[in-house]
């Protein structure tokens, strides 16, 4: 869309942002069995080693999230506190909760093929708006690396990476007041109109 329809947007901001799957899901599957190893998980082990990529359909690739996220910290933390925080959202229904917590385990199939199709080319590098990538500085799902190496090569206006220091893949649930406080600073000044 950001490349599409530029005149819609006034910056494209990812967090948590996939960049090219194939080096993704090799770097996450390693970090989740050597997390899993040093856990003494020998059942997530015994999956991760079962199932390494690449995937070639979606209940693989779930399994291997399942078992990655069960070895992340702030995924542990986060499975914890989410009851109480998801059922004090404004607006959110229980329907809504159940949907949210469940979305991956139904990824439709062409959904599944897009995602392990993604590249830098698929994505594209050249933007007529400004690019931000807002990312975990702990990112355990998407590593900051592959992002950051991403919009070196990009092409737009303005662009910056911004690593928020203490989180993983899921600041802007982990850290919403982080996460806040970098969109007001970052993008609503580019909402400004002259």
């Amino acid at each position: 869309m950001a490349r599409r329809r530029p005149d819609l947007l006034h910056a494209y901001v990812g967090t948590g942002q996939i960049v090219d799957m194939a080096r993704n899901e090799q770097l996450t599957h390693r970090m989740a069995l050597e997390r899993a190893r040093a856990a003494g998980n020998r059942k997530a082990v015994k999956a991760l080693e079962r199932f390494a990529p690449p995937y070639r359909d979606a209940r693989t690739w779930i399994t291997k999230l399942r078992w990655s996220m069960a070895t992340d910290p702030e995924q542990r933390a986060w499975q914890r506190s989410a009851p109480a925080t998801v059922l004090s959202w404004p607006t959110y229904t229980l329907a809504d909760v159940y949907r949210s917590a469940l979305g991956a385990l139904f990824l439709p199939p062409r959904l599944f093929t897009e995602t392990m199709s993604c590249t830098p080319e698929t994505l594209g590098t050249r933007f007529e708006v400004p690019v931000l990538l807002l990312h975990g500085d702990d990112d355990l799902h998407t590593p900051p690396s592959l992002a950051e190496q991403y919009l070196g090569a990009v092409d737009a206006p303005a662009k910056e990476f911004v690593r928020l220091p203490g989180t993983g893949h899921m600041s802007m649930l982990a850290r919403p007041d982080l996460f806040l406080a970098e969109l007001l600073t970052r993008v609503r000044p580019l909402t400004a109109t002259p």
